[in-house]
């Protein structure tokens, strides 16, 4: 026959229990990430004000994130050349996902030809989902002319995605700046000489 353990060793059981229950390492929130990201070291990429000298692009992606501007250098690449990319986001309200940033760079005029430059944002150091509201995000990218390039501009093609997803970042000002129709905005034209 069982028998019933006397109080005592039920609150301690109970309180074993509840013990036990506080041990367990619970995933964060995204507000948690957000506020326990360490941020020093990063004074080359989050900025309290836009900075100076970028093309206007401004696409906003889901309400949080505009394209601000981009800057490219140089200015008019050859065939075999680098060529260096900043965009510049301002965080309009904070994202609790972790988008990567996808870019496409289309030929304009000659043979048909993309370079893909899919990248996390700032080279992995600041993911999407711990920006904060009023920030301003440089992203630095860089990409390499085919040595065999014959058009006469690279488009850059750009927005948000997640990885392992079908899933875009959705644009929502379609009407103030040049898109496909596909979450993909037109944010530069890159004249090749």
């Amino acid at each position: 026959m069982f028998r019933r353990p006397p109080s005592n060793t039920r609150i301690l059981v109970l309180l074993a229990a509840v013990l036990a229950a506080g041990c367990i390492e619970r995933a964060p929130t995204p507000r948690s990430r957000r506020t326990s990201f360490k941020r020093s070291g990063l004074t080359d990429l989050v900025l309290a004000d836009a900075p100076a000298g970028h093309r206007r692009v401004g696409a906003v992606y889901g309400d949080s994130v505009e394209l601000a501007g981009i800057d490219h250098a140089p200015q008019t690449p050859k065939p075999g050349d680098k060529v260096e990319v900043t965009c510049v986001y301002r965080v309009l309200r904070e994202a609790d996902v972790d988008y990567k940033i996808f870019v496409h760079l289309d030929a304009k005029g000659g043979r048909a030809e993309r370079i893909n430059g899919d990248h996390w944002p700032a080279s992995g150091r600041y993911p999407t989902g711990v920006w904060r509201k009023g920030e301003y995000v440089r992203d630095r990218w860089s990409f390499t002319v085919p040595s065999y390039f014959d058009g006469d501009a690279l488009e850059v093609w750009t927005g948000f995605y997640q990885p392992g997803k079908d899933d875009r970042w959705p644009l929502t000002n379609p009407s103030a700046v040049r898109h496909d129709g596909n979450n993909r905005v037109l944010a530069a034209s890159i004249p090749v000489r």
